[in-house]
């Protein structure tokens, strides 16, 4: 499974780091630029809002909207004990895999598909 969205950020245009730290976390980065994005944020609408010059999506309704998608994201986030998505599994590297595998924490259901992807990876 990839993200259905594009996988840039939406300021640079450089390819965005997939993220496996807590669940406060925006699951993408863009270490150029020192932002983090939720998915939600990085959709074509959500892209089209976009004002590079400020980092924000403007104060529209269709940002409000994006705020609770993000709240979403988030319950999500707890949930699977981290940022990282399961669409994210296969840009993330082996090695992130792994480390996330042995922290305490994670959703039981989160953590099986981790375990199937580092398997299929050939990893431990």
């Amino acid at each position: 499974m990839t993200p259905t969205h594009p996988t840039v950020c939406p300021k640079c245009g450089k390819q965005l780091t997939p993220i496996a730290l807590g669940a406060d976390t925006a699951p993408w980065a863009c270490f150029d630029d020192g932002i983090g994005f939720w998915s939600c944020e990085l959709t074509t609408s959500a892209r089209a809002l976009y004002r590079p010059q400020y980092n924000d999506w403007g104060l529209t309704t269709a940002r409000v909207s994006m705020i609770a998608e993000i709240e979403l994201e988030f319950a999500d986030a707890v949930t699977r004990g981290t940022s990282l998505r399961e669409d994210q599994f296969t840009l993330a590297p082996l090695s992130q895999l792994e480390n996330l595998a042995g922290r305490h924490g994670l959703g039981a259901s989160f953590l099986a598909l981790l375990q199937v992807e580092i398997k299929n990876r050939g990893g431990h």
